[in-house]
């Protein structure tokens, strides 16, 4: 599965880029997020439950599930963070990789992000519809915490 967005901050690029490139700073914006473990030139680790209750196809059956997955950071040049992370999911493997390209926009930047998503099982289990359904609420709930955290000056 794909997915693309952008939206602009309040941010120069440089503290965009420093920020995002900060394990510790970008784990305050992962949604329901259980427990990080930055892991130095290696990259991070998280856990994290996807909420489910939301669903009324899923509704009295799964309301969440753990989420535990190991990034690292790819080196794409001085404009852009690329993350890759695999993990797991209900006991099914999953790889992640999202692509942030920051560029100058006026007294701010413009973010234009790509994710690519392989759920495997899951997206199987549970079908593509109701995957993205959940993978756009969580993007939704990354895109705005980053948004405001990035345009904060502290």
């Amino acid at each position: 599965m794909r997915f693309s967005g952008r939206f602009e901050v309040g941010a120069p690029p440089q503290r965009c880029l420093e920020r995002l490139r900060d394990p510790s700073w970008l784990s305050q914006c992962l949604p329901s997020l259980v427990s990080f473990e930055d892991r130095g030139a290696e990259g991070f680790r998280a856990v994290f439950y996807q909420d489910l209750s939301g669903l009324a196809q899923l509704s009295g059956y799964l309301s969440r599930i753990r989420t535990e997955m190991s990034f690292r950071y790819e080196d794409t040049g001085p404009s852009v963070v690329k993350l890759v992370g695999e993990g797991r999911v209900v006991g099914t493997k999953i790889r992640l990789t999202i692509v942030v390209k920051v560029s100058e926009r006026g007294v701010g930047s413009a973010l234009d992000w790509e994710a690519e998503a392989d759920l495997g099982l899951v997206q199987r289990i549970l079908g593509e519809k109701l995957v993205r359904q959940v993978a756009e609420n969580q993007i939704q709930a990354l895109t705005l915490c980053l948004g405001e955290k990035l345009s904060s000056p502290v």
